[in-house]
């Protein structure tokens, strides 16, 4: 089945919007997690830049399994809300203040950042349908480092 967003007709035919139709039965393959950023060193940093920061960056360090020549940034928010960016050099913007469906946030942004891994440079990158197999941001990420730590850099508010 292809992907389609929640507010597309169900490409089951039925005329109806996906979410009304098949997009209920994807919804509810995920359990809910109320705390996506669990078990990082910068927990508390990450909560913060998703509901309070207004603009700011921060580079991200790849676990070892999904590790990459690409520089991965988190963003508070990304150009038409896109949960994802890959730059024109091939470095990837990770969006944080971005509206996730699946009720499982770690897995919506772990889905975009490994979609952004494998995508070309200067493609944004939307949402797909995340499954409980889908790896957790704590899988993509190492979250042992925190965020300001990582190759000198800082955490940089934008003005």
């Amino acid at each position: 089945m292809p992907v389609v967003g929640m507010r597309e007709p169900c490409p089951c035919g039925s005329g109806r919007r996906y979410k009304a139709c098949h997009g209920r039965d994807s919804a509810r393959g995920v359990q809910p997690n109320a705390r996506p950023f669990e078990g990082f060193a910068s927990e508390c940093d990450l909560v913060a830049l998703r509901e309070l920061v207004p603009s700011a960056t921060a580079p991200l360090t790849l676990a070892k399994k999904y590790a990459s020549d690409r520089a991965v940034t988190l963003a508070t928010v990304l150009p038409m809300a896109w949960p994802a960016l890959v730059r024109a050099d091939g470095s990837i913007l990770l969006g944080l203040q971005v509206t996730t469906g699946s009720g499982d946030a770690s897995r919506d942004y772990a889905d975009a950042l490994v979609n952004a891994l494998a995508a070309e440079a200067g493609e944004p990158v939307g949402m797909g349908r995340v499954t409980e197999e889908t790896p957790l941001l704590q899988d993509v990420l190492d979250p042992s480092v925190k965020l300001g730590h990582h190759r000198a850099r800082e955490l940089r508010f934008l003005d």
